[in-house]
């Protein structure tokens, strides 16, 4: 196999290491989006939740989730052991991706989208779970859920591919199977509970946050389509107009923004009405 300066495009390569950073931008931006959508006491620790699945599962992808996810099919269902601790990332043309980027940029880019996933599952069980027992869930969920998927759909020998299945930028990978895992997760742990109180005791206690969070996932979310052209293309440049028109879908209505208060506010106006 040549080297990347022969067989490869600079611009291709360029715009996945972006696209890449920008999608590594969305699993911090989920710590805000959910740290502001929970109550005071539990914001900063959904923050650290979403922080610490973005360390953890680099160190799970690059051991272990891009051999299972990438690696030499093993009977169409699970990858083998070719790219296992880095084995195999290097700078010449990706074997099992485009030929126009390298091994270590498409690497990149897919740890960054199986972090993203990760911490997606994590608003399911807000102010239910430990950082600890988080971490270690992801940890599991990364290599028995998410890298097999990835296989099936992405791998030129994977059982979904074969049958003609095509996922741009992650739908059933990440937001199929993440939201799928976030289900059973809710089911298994249980609803939020909480000391008799006000009525709005779950209310967001900071909106701010979570515009902020929406404001960074959208724009990691550009990131995420163009980057799965995996190329500086026309095809990348429709993938970042068409997430540009769902703004009106995603964005908060004014009702929202108005009833979303911090509790202890309540609370205090209703002592001073008293």
């Amino acid at each position: 196999m040549s080297d990347l300066s022969e067989a490869s495009s600079s611009g291709n390569t360029a715009i996945l290491l972006a696209a890449g950073c920008m999608t590594m931008l969305m699993t911090p931006a989920l710590g805000f989006f959910y740290g502001g959508l929970v109550r005071r006491k539990n914001g900063l620790h959904m923050i650290m939740q979403c922080f610490g699945i973005l360390v953890v599962t680099n160190v799970v992808w690059a051991l272990l989730g891009y051999g299972l996810a990438f690696g030499d099919s093993k009977g169409r269902f699970i990858g083998g052991s070719d790219y296992f601790v880095l084995r195999n990332i290097d700078e010449k043309p990706c074997a099992y991706g485009p030929s126009t980027i390298s091994n270590a940029a498409f690497f990149f880019f897919q740890l960054c989208a199986c972090a993203f996933a990760s911490a997606l599952i994590i608003g399911s069980s807000a102010e239910r779970f430990g950082l600890l027992p988080s971490l270690l869930f992801s940890c599991i969920w990364a290599l028995i859920v998410y890298s097999p998927v990835c296989h099936w759909v992405f791998h030129e020998d994977g059982w979904l591919k074969d049958l003609g299945t095509r996922d741009f930028a992650g739908g059933i990978t990440i937001h199929v199977s993440a939201g799928f895992s976030a289900v059973a997760l809710s089911l298994v742990i249980g609803d939020r509970r909480a000391p008799k109180g006000p009525a709005d005791q779950f209310a967001a206690h900071n909106t701010s946050y979570t515009l902020l969070g929406a404001a960074l996932l959208w724009f990691g979310w550009l990131g995420l389509s163009a980057g799965a052209a995996f190329s500086a293309s026309g095809r990348a440049s429709l993938a970042v107009a068409n997430p540009c028109t769902c703004l009106l879908y995603t964005s908060p209505s004014p009702r929202d923004l108005s009833t979303s208060r911090m509790p202890s506010s309540a609370c205090k106006k209703k002592k001073k009405k008293k």
